[in-house]
């Protein structure tokens, strides 16, 4: 279905060359935007082909439809057009739209830029049919590419009317180029040549003056006008009721008439109900309509083919065809004056059943939207609700659920149990509750085993991750396998959260051994990937030599394994891994790698992983640009919910950063209950950072809160055998004591903190306090028998801490940076604002483009900027150009 909106129109004999418009087009290239803008019928598509003919830029078309109303659908298929002239790339950002909750559009755009920005070929995309789009997400979109648009691509937007976008700011800069109604009306010499080529007539100038006016140029009006004469004279041909849709389609039927018989006609009136056709929906649609004419599938389109009759080829092997546009709302109407709706409707439902037969259900489900069968349409979704995830594009499923009526939605066990699947992958367990809840009473309504099945599932991720119950879990699991036909993408799931149950329960070892056999079982299938929750386990029983042990082998086994979301997460808990044992070199280039395979693996470790990169340069002394990686944690985090973990990654790296005025005033606004849920094998969990603020600080009174506060935190993370973040917890604790001048327990809890780390490979819980860790490691009368492992902390204290001071002296921040911007930087950056190009810019300051470039070049490296736009609005936000 995607791969014929990617494909330009064929051109047809019939047509004549639009030679100095293809030069204009040709001419006006570099230009961020062509806008080919008139009402239909005026030859818009067939122009661009012809453009694209004879161009020798590389270009993606894509022909948009009402379904494309949908920033998801809309992002999905522009990337499919260029990959299908640019095969492999833009790979990160198509991971990243296989999620069911989009990024904010700025993310979304940025990583568009970026990824168009490193194609090697200049690209030209066409729009066509953009007045269909209504979606204010998309414009916003479009706009942002129109403020900052990558020197190689050009858009080019077909459409009947104008749409909303910076049309008038792009005229003020020169940087649009439009074709209009007046320029793509025929001129009396393109009269004459169109009805030489195809009528085999030579007219005279004045005739063709004649056939002007009365047209006025309209391409489709000159067409309709001449195959509905059919052996009269053209010369008597009369449009003067064109432009009436009413009146202009009873003409065309009339005309039509005259050369072809009444139930091919009636036939073709009955086609105007679909988008598309191919010989076999004929047939079928003649048997759905009673029909009893001599027409079949193929003699039928063989006719229409041999009229050429406002027909359009839908893929290159020329079996799918489609009406133009106009040419079927005209005889649809005709259709309409003979049936009524609801007869229409039922042929509707009729089409969307052939459509299911032959797995195309997309149009299924938009056939049975136009028939308004919404029972039909949710029994789509049901039978269908798990095809699109082995393909990540879940999205795909909520977007047919999103247009089923919620009375019709929560009326069918197996709809919610998707809704509740879709909660479950976006992070709302607040919904999960009374999901789960409506989703027993309407299975007592109406029973299926199946989706009871899926009830326990739901059930065992919710006692597994959200209220930690591990025995109750079990129970569930047990439940939900008894039940058949269990999809495979829950299957794997399943092994997953009995494992992580029983390390909950205590049972490390016998989940070890449990993941090992299934894995060893399953070989043959998707299962054999089940891998990475071994790795998990090891994490979340503390023991960080076992999980890099187990994520090394697990990273390499992957490779080639062609399963990226599962490889995401494998990275990822290798990298979490890495992490605490404080190889942070490594550890930041796994957690790259996790993003790399799949940005929205999760959306919660997907952020916890850009955290982890920040936190792990931190460690490696490469100090990053904090104000650019605040930004790029809150633009990950909204939209989420998620923003209280990007502000608490915020604070944690302000304190880090020797920002301390700033990790406070986080820490006395962040008032958030402990919950298990929040803790898991996370890099970020806010509670703690909150800890590790106030220990920072000499406030006696906040320190014995937080001690009182780490002491509950302790005892609810063991009982569920949580034991990632109890090294944490007691490295505070035992800072705190030392504080408040209990040495003896400070003690107590320092050594403890250093046999379970000693045993279990943690270094990074020693570091993170920096200084006041060291003190108390020298002052402190530790009876350890690794003195070693002593040293070796205090030594990675000074490595980091001294050079993150040197460089902090040594290195301008990033906002005294900004204001060292030459002028000519600047005034080539206020350029770049009003949406200028590189040559353009050039041009317009009268310096050379290698300039411009450079001077783009050293500004984006001062200010840490990764694209044109992140520059901008670097500048902008210090006052230093109008926003």
């Amino acid at each position: 279905m995607i791969r014929r909106k990617i494909q330009k129109p064929s051109l047809t004999p019939e047509l004549i060359t639009r030679k100095f418009l293809i030069e204009e087009l040709n001419q006006n290239v570099f230009k961020p935007l062509t806008l080919v803008s008139a009402p239909a019928g005026y030859g818009k598509s067939m122009l661009l082909s012809q453009w694209i003919e004879q161009s020798k830029i590389k270009t993606a078309w894509i022909s948009l439809d009402k379904e494309h109303n949908d920033l998801h659908t809309f992002l999905s298929i522009i990337i499919e057009a260029i990959q299908y002239v640019l095969p492999g790339v833009l790979e990160k950002i198509e991971f990243l739209l296989n999620s069911s909750v989009l990024p904010p559009t700025e993310v979304l755009f940025e990583e568009l830029i970026n990824g168009m920005d490193d194609l090697e070929n200049n690209l030209a995309i066409v729009l066509d049919d953009y007045h269909l789009i209504k979606d204010h997400k998309i414009h916003e979109l479009v706009n942002l590419y129109l403020q900052f648009p990558p020197e190689n691509i050009h858009i080019v937007i077909s459409t009947r009317k104008d749409p909303p976008l910076l049309i008038n700011q792009l005229r003020l800069y020169n940087r649009i180029f439009e074709i209009r109604i007046d320029q793509l009306s025929f001129k009396e010499e393109e009269i004459s040549e169109y009805i030489l080529l195809n009528q085999k007539i030579e007219i005279s100038k004045t005739v063709a003056n004649q056939f002007l006016r009365k047209t006025e140029g309209w391409i489709l009006g000159l067409k309709m006008l001449l195959f509905s004469a059919g052996e009269v004279d053209v010369y008597n041909a009369s449009v003067s009721n064109l432009h009436h849709m009413k009146d202009f389609s009873n003409f065309i039927i009339q005309g039509l008439s005259k050369t072809v018989s009444g139930k091919f006609v009636e036939l073709l009136l009955f086609c105007s109900i679909l988008d598309r056709f191919n010989a076999p929906l004929i047939d079928h649609l003649i048997t759905c309509t009673k029909y009893k004419g001599e027409y079949s599938g193929n003699s039928f389109i063989a006719k229409v083919l041999e009229l050429n009759l406002f027909v359009v080829f839908e893929d290159n092997d020329k079996e799918w065809f489609r009406f133009h546009h106009l040419f079927q709302e005209l005889i649809h109407l005709q259709l309409k004056e003979k049936l009524e709706q609801n007869e229409i409707d039922a042929y509707y439902l009729m089409i969307s059943k052939w459509l299911l037969s032959h797995s195309i259900f997309d149009e299924a489900v938009n056939y049975g939207m136009k028939a308004k069968d919404y029972q039909y349409v949710a029994s789509i979704v049901e039978k269908n609700r798990f095809l699109k995830y082995p393909e990540m594009r879940w999205w795909v499923v909520v977007k047919w659920m999103n247009q089923i009526p919620k009375d019709i939605l929560f009326e069918r066990p197996a709809l919610i149990s998707a809704e509740i699947f879709n909660c479950m992958e976006t992070f709302q367990y607040s919904d999960y509750p009374p999901l789960i809840e409506l989703l027993e009473s309407k299975l007592n309504k109406y029973p299926d085993q199946i989706v009871e099945g899926e009830l326990y599932f739901h059930k065992a991720f919710h006692n597994t991750f959200v209220n930690s119950n591990p025995d109750l879990a079990l129970e569930n699991l047990e439940k939900a396998r008894n039940y058949p036909n269990i999809e495979e993408v829950l299957l794997r799931r399943m092994f997953f959260y009995t494992a992580v149950a029983m390390q909950f329960k205590g049972q490390y070892m016998e989940a070890v051994k449990y993941l090992r056999q299934e894995v060893k079982k399953n070989q043959s299938s998707k299962l054999s990937t089940l891998g990475y929750a071994e790795i998990a386990i090891c994490l979340l029983e503390g023991k960080m030599i076992e999980a890099a042990s187990a994520g090394k082998n697990y990273c390499t086994m992957m490779r080639g394994k062609h399963d990226r979301y599962i490889e995401a997460w494998g990275n990822f808990l290798y990298a979490n891994a890495l992490f605490q044992m404080d190889r942070t070199k490594e550890s930041a280039s796994y957690f790259s790698q996790a993003l790399e395979n799949h940005p929205l693996f999760s959306y919660r470790l997907s952020l916890d992983a850009k955290i982890g990169i920040i936190l792990s340069q931190f460690f490696s002394n490469e100090l990053p640009e904090e104000e650019y990686r605040y930004e790029e944690l809150e633009y990950s985090a909204q939209n989420l919910d998620l923003l209280h973990i990007a502000d608490s990654a915020k604070a944690r790296l302000n304190l880090l950063n020797g920002n301390m005025a700033k990790a406070l005033t986080w820490a006395h606004t962040y008032d958030e209950d402990f919950h298990l849920k929040d803790t898991q094998f996370l890099v970020e969990v806010p509670l703690i950072t909150k800890a590790r603020i106030y220990m920072a600080f000499n406030d006696m009174e906040k320190i014995q809160f937080t001690l009182s506060e780490l002491g509950e935190y302790y005892e609810k993370l063991l009982s569920i055998n949580n034991q990632f973040h109890l090294l944490d917890i007691l490295v505070l604790q035992s800072i705190g004591f030392y504080k408040i001048n209990d040495q003896d327990k400070a003690l107590f809890f320092l050594e403890k903190a250093l046999e379970f780390a000693g045993n279990n490979g943690f270094i990074r819980p020693f570091i993170e306090p920096g200084m006041q860790m060291k003190k108390m490691l020298l002052h402190l009368n530790i009876i350890n028998k690794n003195k070693v492992f002593i040293n070796k902390i205090i030594n990675r204290i000074d490595s980091i801490y001294y050079n993150q001071k040197l460089n902090k002296n040594n290195n301008r921040s990033l906002l005294t940076r900004e204001f060292h911007l030459s002028k000519r930087e600047i005034e080539i950056i206020k350029e770049v604002s009003n949406g200028l190009r590189n040559q353009e810019i050039a041009d317009k300051l009268f310096i050379s483009l290698e300039t411009v470039k450079s001077h783009i070049k050293n500004s984006m490296k001062k200010l840490n900027a990764k694209n044109r736009m992140h520059l901008v609005r670097k500048v902008q936000e210090n006052g230093l150009i109008k926003n």
